[in-house]
């Protein structure tokens, strides 16, 4: 009796020792299978990743053969940085290729319009555009020289006037002096305020009045 009690544990054991097996078995062939899998994505990343490090020595290389080539055409040395202008320039282009295109076609196309002119259109807007210079160079000129003459005018008439309005200031005077001795009142008055000056002419008009007033003072 003892004896097939311990057979029927060792039995029960057995069967859980199997199934313990079977569920290890499992599990293993999983992480195999796991693992296999995971090997096979990390050879295909370290192919993307070796793709994209050539694509990366490509271009790097391509980038350092145009801008060689751009300096070249702006006529700088290999070593020299790039000028402040130029900088500037291309940091108002496009970002992206397909905008860079698009803004190359619309200049191409501009281009193309104005090759589509004549000579005779193009030498007749030349030639306008040199008389137009040369008319604002003889306007230039020419206002140049009405400023001087009116200068001159200014001050050739300053110099008659003022003595001029110290005379008649002299002359006011005895003027004055004369008629109130006779209880009356005169004076003598340059109107310089009202003075014209015609410009078509070139002449000043001064105005002297006598004023006198026959009440007795």
């Amino acid at each position: 009796m003892a004896q097939m009690k311990l057979r029927a544990k060792l039995t029960m054991e057995k069967v859980h020792l199997a199934l313990e097996t079977v569920g290890l078995t499992a599990e293993k062939n999983k992480l195999e299978n796991d693992c296999r899998e995971g090997a096979s994505e990390l050879r295909t990343t370290d192919q993307k990743c070796s793709r994209l490090e050539q694509r990366k020595v490509q271009l790097t290389d391509q980038c350092k053969g145009l801008l060689k080539r751009a300096k070249a055409i702006c006529k700088m040395q290999p070593d020299q940085s790039l000028p402040e202008d130029l900088r500037n320039a291309f940091s108002k282009l496009p970002d992206t290729l397909d905008e860079v295109d698009a803004m190359l076609n619309e200049e191409r196309s501009r281009a193309e319009c104005f090759t589509g002119l004549s000579e005779n259109v193009v030498d007749e807007y030349n030639r306008r555009e040199q008389e137009i210079k040369q008319m604002e160079k003889e306007l230039e000129e020419k206002s140049n020289a009405l400023n001087a003459y009116r200068q001159n005018i200014s001050e050739a008439k300053e110099r008659w006037l003022n003595p001029l309005k110290h005379l008649v200031e002299q002359i006011n005077e005895k003027f004055s002096a004369f008629f109130r001795s006779m209880q009356c009142a005169g004076e003598v008055d340059l109107h310089s305020e009202n003075e014209v000056i015609a410009e078509s002419q070139h002449t000043a008009e001064v105005e002297v009045s006598l004023c006198i007033t026959f009440n007795h003072l």
